[in-house]
């Protein structure tokens, strides 16, 4: 995918993505090999000359945006970011985050709250929080609508609104949540707040 900024975030927390085919992930055919903003975590070949200049993966980000951050680094520190269809690996795309879907919605967003914290400043922050907020309430009047004309949807249902009001809520009020780079939390702890 391309790297995060303001305005690809914005689009995608208005939901405009699905009607802008440019912003969205993966919209490129994947038959050649080329160079990319970031690349997902399931598998990973990098130089050891790449990591001891870019250092390691951060550990302040659990399971979401720590790939898109280290790509950020990565290519900060003069590396190239290649997909290559000729490597293939077997992933079960989505097994561990669909174990604790919800919780895993609050710590992604968290995630971005802190990648955008460290590389972009705190008024790209507050801004990307006011669409953050947007968001939550698109989503949670779309998931609402679902629930009520399509039944079969209420347990994904269940799970996608009390994570948005999760998120709306420590969004508004909640301090290390999106400002995160001093308190991280993990799926554990997201359940508790």
């Amino acid at each position: 995918g391309r790297p995060p900024g303001l305005i690809s975030e914005i689009v995608h927390k208005l939901l405009l993505h699905r009607v802008f085919p440019y912003f969205r992930f993966g919209r490129w055919h994947h038959r050649s090999r080329r160079d990319v903003g970031w690349v997902t975590g399931a598998c990973f070949m990098v130089r050891r000359e790449a990591v001891d200049g870019a250092g390691p993966l951060d550990d302040s980000m659990f399971m979401c945006y720590e790939d898109l951050e280290w790509c950020m680094r990565l290519r900060g520190a003069g590396w190239n970011i290649v997909y290559d269809p000729a490597s293939t690996v077997i992933h079960l795309e989505g097994r561990s985050i669909n174990q604790r879907f919800g919780e895993m919605l609050v710590v992604s967003q968290q995630s971005l709250f802190y990648l955008f914290d460290k590389h972009f400043g705190s008024i790209r922050l507050y801004v990307l929080r006011l669409f953050t907020l947007i968001e939550m309430v698109l989503r949670s009047a779309l998931w609402t609508l679902l629930w009520i004309l399509r039944p079969t949807s209420r347990v994904e249902g269940r799970r996608r609104l009390g994570a948005y009001r999760t998120i709306f809520r420590r969004t508004l009020t909640d301090r290390a949540y999106w400002a995160p780079a001093r308190s991280v939390v993990t799926p554990s702890q997201a359940a508790q707040n």
